[in-house]
């Protein structure tokens, strides 16, 4: 593949990633992640 066209897809997944970020800040994902990570990791360990 071209160097050109290397840089224009590697900028364009870039560009998405950060839209898609983003918009799940907008929307509050995050905490909705942090509570699913911590019930995950709670029930690993046997407390919850």
């Amino acid at each position: 593949m071209e160097k050109g066209k290397l840089w224009a897809v590697r900028g364009a997944v870039i560009v998405l990633a950060v839209g898609c970020i983003v918009f799940g800040v907008m929307r509050e994902e995050q905490m909705e992640v942090l509570k699913k990570a911590t019930s995950v990791c709670l029930q690993c360990i046997g407390i919850g």
